[in-house]
């Protein structure tokens, strides 16, 4: 793949991401914020943003992207019953109807198995159209940043908001920012469903960059060994210890669903090696409901998208002892030598050819 036509598409993931997390925002700034003040500090931004999108486009044009495969996904309608994803659906629809090329939720919600430690993940495709007019693109970055605050709702110790791909995506996917096996499992959160056309282009190194950056934040966890007090750290914790099988597997170029990648990955790895993953596996199955939490309750009712992410960085729930207890050398230990076997086995076991495949439907 062109070094310049991937490099321009980063750096739009990076640009339109800064927008609509918030990124480039203090802390100040999101307390105070409403409406007015998104609308401002987003058409701050919008215009690198755009330039950004222009640029990936003259490059897609340049190299005429058809290296790849064409394949067609087919992702039926949520028809379950969560009060979230419901809601986000009537929000996407009232604020965004005409600016979305697709709309999706994925996870644990996608196949209607959440449980008390789920999060919300959502996949939001923004049409082409939007990147003509900056006004376009402000308003869409406000309503995107204000629905946020359904993903919070959800689940107060949410660490990431939406992910975000265009539709000139779809014509060289980067299947490092978002694998199609997850469009498997995934449900349309537009009322008819949705068909998705891709030109599939792999970049083999690219593919290694989610895990070589996961192991990095892993790698200064464990330098320091500190015992999360919050359980928003320990959740962040957890998480990237949970996912560091299904982005081994990607590397490795044989991709499946974050569900099934503990037992597609545990072969490869020695029982001292894997035990931080049965730690973290542990608790989250006994992970504790906060729905009915007072203090949740309460940041429900304030609208800002970010205050509740805030708070609980700040001042959230504590850590069990039951939880920290389970955080013990043995644990440091048996992260550390997982992420050296990781690293070692990307870099000399032979990789499969599963990429080069179309992805079941």
């Amino acid at each position: 793949m062109n070094d310049d036509l991937l490099s321009s598409q980063n750096r739009l993931h990076f640009e339109l991401s800064s927008v609509l997390e918030g990124a480039g925002f203090r802390n100040a700034q999101r307390l105070l914020w409403n409406s007015v003040m998104a609308r401002y500090w987003c058409r701050q931004k919008c215009d690198q943003v755009i330039a950004c999108f222009h640029g990936f486009e003259r490059q897609l044009k340049r190299h005429h992207v058809a290296s790849g495969d064409e394949e067609v996904l087919s992702i039926e309608p949520y028809s379950g019953a969560n009060w979230a994803v419901l809601e986000l659906k009537r929000r996407l629809k009232t604020t965004l109807g005409d600016d979305l090329a697709g709309a999706y939720v994925h996870g644990s919600l996608g196949t209607y198995e959440e449980i008390a430690y789920s999060d919300f993940d959502a996949l939001l495709i923004i049409r082409d159209e939007v990147f003509e007019s900056c006004s376009r693109l402000t308003r869409v970055a406000a309503s995107v940043i204000a629905a946020r605050k359904v993903l919070w709702d959800y689940d107060p110790l949410q660490h990431h908001g939406f992910f975000v791909l265009t539709e000139s995506d779809l014509q060289n996917y980067p299947e490092n920012v978002f694998p199609r096996v997850l469009f498997q499992h995934a449900k349309s959160l537009l009322p008819q469903g949705a068909l998705l056309d891709c030109n599939i282009g792999v970049d083999r190194q690219a593919l290694d960059k989610p895990l070589l950056a996961m192991l990095e934040a892993v790698d200064r966890k464990i330098k320091h060994r500190v015992v999360p007090k919050t359980l928003f750290d320990l959740k962040l914790l957890l998480s990237q210890i949970m996912l560091l099988p299904s982005l081994y597997l990607q590397a490795m170029g044989t991709p499946v669903f974050k569900r099934e990648s503990f037992s597609a990955a545990m072969p490869n790895f020695e029982p001292p090696e894997w035990h931080a993953v049965e730690v973290a596996s542990r608790i989250r199955e006994r992970w504790p409901s906060l729905a009915g939490a007072f203090r949740h309750r309460m940041l429900r009712t304030i609208p800002n998208p970010f205050l509740t992410g805030i708070y609980q960085k700040k001042l959230g729930f504590k850590t069990s002892r039951q939880f920290a207890s389970l955080i013990d050398d043995t644990f440091w230990k048996s992260m550390g030598s997982l992420s050296l076997a990781m690293r070692t086995r990307i870099q000399t076991a032979p990789r499969a050819n599963s990429y080069d495949q179309s992805v079941d439907r």
